[in-house]
């Protein structure tokens, strides 16, 4: 597992603080890095850099494009008794607690039947997140990389448990 460090953090802040994702590609990269983000806010080293409040808000903005456009991931449900969203984009599953549910569309995609329940997969993404947000950001530079091909090396080296 690769380190978490203060420039990683940086490069996931410009890339959520930047243009909206276009493509599964670049959705796949805002995942990875609020993913990304996620894991650094629970390290005391980056507490005072990396907000809960700032994830949940970019996790929200996130599920809100996936709610206008399906192309995005592969799917998306937000589970109303735990609380928790769930994206999958490339056979990874990114889970997110607490976002800020109350708003529109949302809300109309929460109440409707495609709002299909979805289980955990059990794969915590978090203390790989490196790793993934490495994998997103060389999808996007070389776009002939292939992405699967990388989640599955990485989910074959036993890293994903």
């Amino acid at each position: 597992m690769s380190e978490i460090t203060l420039d990683i953090i940086q490069e996931s802040l410009d890339i959520i603080h930047g243009k909206d994702p276009q493509n599964k590609d670049e959705f796949f990269l805002n995942l990875a890095a609020v993913n990304l983000l996620n894991a650094a806010a629970k390290k005391k080293t980056f507490k005072e850099i990396v907000k809960y409040s700032h994830i949940k808000r970019q996790a929200t903005y996130l599920f809100s494009l996936w709610v206008a456009d399906r192309r995005l991931a592969d799917e998306a449900s937000y589970d109303v008794a735990d609380k928790c969203l769930y994206i999958r984009c490339y056979t990874l599953q990114f889970s997110f607690h607490y976002i800020f549910d109350k708003y529109e569309p949302i809300v109309e995609f929460i109440h409707s039947e495609e709002n299909k329940a979805t289980t955990w997969d059990g794969v915590r993404l978090q203390p790989i997140a490196t790793e993934i947000f490495n994998i997103a950001v060389d999808n996007i530079e070389n776009p002939d990389s292939k992405i699967l091909e990388n989640i599955n090396e990485i989910k074959n080296n036993g890293q994903l448990n």
